[in-house]
C-alpha cells in the first residue's frame, strides 16, 4: 500500500542520519496526504515520524487506492 501512496503523492519518503548505517528512510504524509491522516513522532526513534490515518477519511483513501490499481 505505501508504494501506491508514494505514486499517488500522499507518502514521501524521508532520511535521517544513522548511527550503523549512514542514513535511515522513513515514510511521512505529504501535504496531500494530510487530508487522510498526520505524521505522528515515532515513540521508538523520536527523529522519525510515522503516518497515523483518520478513519472518517480512510474509506476515500481506499477508493484512491482502489482507482490507482485498476488504472495500473
Amino acid at each position: 500500500m505505501n508504494k501506491i501512496l508514494l505514486e499517488l503523492g500522499l507518502l514521501e519518503e524521508k532520511t535521517r542520519p544513522s548511527v550503523t548505517k549512514g542514513t535511515k528512510k522513513y515514510k511521512a504524509l505529504t501535504e496531500l496526504g494530510l487530508v487522510y491522516g498526520k505524521n505522528v513522532v515515532n515513540p521508538r526513534k523520536l527523529e522519525e515520524t510515522t503516518p497515523a490515518y483518520y478513519t472518517d477519511t480512510f474509506t476515500e483513501l481506499l477508493a484512491k487506492i482502489f482507482a490507482w490499481q485498476t488504472r495500473h
